[in-house]
């Protein structure tokens, strides 16, 4: 027993069906698939079915639904806000920076309480090391580039907190991406990195 929605030559309806959807005979340039009704969140789950006036509705939506429609066929649609009480994920992540006096690499991350740190003995010692203040004066650039032209070529995101600008990025005699690499996005602002290892799927 289930709703479908049926396409017939670009016209769409609703029809129930108590398996899978037939038609006899066959009508050419049909098309089917499962239906499901999504209703807004409500603190009382998927509501209720009610007929009134000839008529079936959803409740406490009151959206009007086929006359067949059963619990089953009510997708309740994620609660409004939901967004705002996700955790912050910003402690978990973490930035590489190239040394300023020599060729080691540092990562620059959110501590428990939630401040930028550095595992640089500098920082170690003192816990005020010139890395951190470039930080919170420079706008992050983040880059998204391959190492090739290949289509399977792997994506690698690298945010710099330390440029003024993203001149030095574009220049074909920069030594802070890899030589001859393919930048395929490059943007100004902190909302970037996130953006981009979602966009990408890049795990860092």
């Amino acid at each position: 027993m289930a709703l479908w929605e049926v396409t017939i030559n670009g016209k769409t309806k609703i029809e129930y069906s108590d398996g899978a959807y037939t038609q006899s005979p066959p009508i050419s340039g049909t098309w089917s698939k499962r239906f499901a009704y999504k209703v807004p969140y409500s603190n009382i789950g998927k509501g209720g079915i009610l007929k009134a006036n000839g008529k079936t509705y959803h409740t406490p939506s009151w959206i009007e639904v086929h006359p067949e429609t059963r619990l089953e066929d009510i997708v309740v649609e994620k609660k409004p806000f939901k967004e705002l009480f996700v955790e912050d994920k910003k402690k978990e992540e973490s930035w590489s920076f190239k040394s300023g006096s020599s060729n080691k690499t540092y990562k620059v991350r959110h501590n428990a309480s939630g401040n930028l740190s550095c595992d640089c003995m500098g920082y170690i010692l003192t816990e005020n090391v010139n890395i951190l203040r470039v930080l919170r004066n420079y706008i992050p650039i983040s880059v998204v580039f391959k190492r090739g032209e290949g289509i399977k070529e792997k994506i690698y995101l690298k945010t710099f907190f330390d440029l003024r600008c993203p001149d030095k990025l574009i220049t074909k005699r920069t030594n802070l991406l890899p030589k001859d690499c393919v930048i395929m996005e490059i943007a100004v602002g902190a909302k970037f990195h996130k953006l981009f290892q979602k966009k990408y799927k890049i795990k860092l």
